[in-house]
């Protein structure tokens, strides 16, 4: 038996099979260790770190960032701990988390969260038009999410029985939170969708407001 199971972790601009992770992988963990880690990869090392100070340490060999993805050989004993933690660090910093071992992308690409505590992981177009199309009292809004702070959401403008749905993304900070309000549900739908697949100018075609917090 090896010493130590690999995860690893690094940003996707759209959904990656785990084929393709499996191969950017190989290319990435073969690179020597950065000397200066990637803007997007620092707060997720930094977490990583804080998350085990204090406690013995789970590694097998020190994590490490490569050509932009955190390379991870965790002991086998800490198995269950390891991927716990860097599976919800991985979502909160928007990062792709990949076991090669298993080769299977951890991470969901998106999450569809609805207010009744509904959660649907990497949802297809039917499934985001069903859970929109069931919006209710009880389900009053429902929001995609890709990162702790990148997410469209949507609920009832004037509550329920009003004509217009608000509509609202999030761009990674409170001061890129904007709102637009539409007539009619199908076109809050298109814009979950486009959200969902990555599709760059989703939000073009919008009369967006930025919200004040």
């Amino acid at each position: 038996m090896t010493v130590g199971f690999d995860l690893a972790a690094w940003r996707e601009t759209a959904p990656i099979t785990a084929e393709a992770a499996l191969e950017r992988y190989r290319d990435l963990a073969a690179r020597s260790p950065a000397d200066a880690v990637e803007p997007e990869l620092k707060g997720f090392l930094e977490e990583l770190g804080s998350a085990f100070a204090g406690a013995v340490a789970p590694w097998a060999q020190e994590p490490s960032a490569r050509g932009g993805v955190v390379v991870m050989t965790a002991r086998w004993s800490q198995s269950a701990r390891v991927h716990a933690v860097v599976r919800e660090l991985a979502r909160r910093h928007g990062l792709v988390c990949f076991d090669p071992q298993e080769r299977q992308v951890l991470h969901p690409w998106v999450t569809l969260s609805l207010s009744d505590g509904t959660r649907i992981e990497n949802p297809d177009a039917e499934r985001i038009a069903a859970a929109l199309g069931s919006l209710s009292r009880s389900r009053y809004y429902a929001i995609l999410e890709r990162a702790e702070q990148d997410y469209v959401q949507v609920g009832c403008a004037g509550g329920f029985g009003a004509v217009s749905y608000a509509l609202e993304r999030r761009e990674g900070s409170a001061d890129r939170h904007y709102r637009c309000e539409l007539p009619d549900l199908a076109r809050v739908t298109r814009a979950f969708e486009a959200f969902a697949a990555g599709e760059d100018g989703w939000a073009a075609g919008f009369e967006w407001y930025r919200v004040e917090f």
